[in-house]
């Protein structure tokens, strides 16, 4: 699961970017991730509606580093 403040590539085009932001249904189950991105690049902000889009780099959660999926 991915949480703010995670680092995330989106696997489509390798851009990596930070959590800033999630929105949660009525289950408590995260619906959205915004993510934002510090390479320079368009869009510098980009929400994404699934969690496979992207892959976990770095959780600061966590010193145990990346998940293994």
């Amino acid at each position: 699961m991915l949480h703010i403040g995670d680092t995330v590539e989106e696997i489509a085009t390798k851009r990596t970017g930070k959590i800033d932001s999630s929105r949660v249904n009525e289950l408590q189950e995260i619906t959205r991730w915004r993510v934002l991105f510090s390479d320079g690049k368009r869009p510098l902000v980009k929400y994404f509606l699934s969690e496979a889009v992207l892959r976990l780099v770095q959780c600061p959660h966590s010193d145990s580093g990346p998940e293994i999926r």
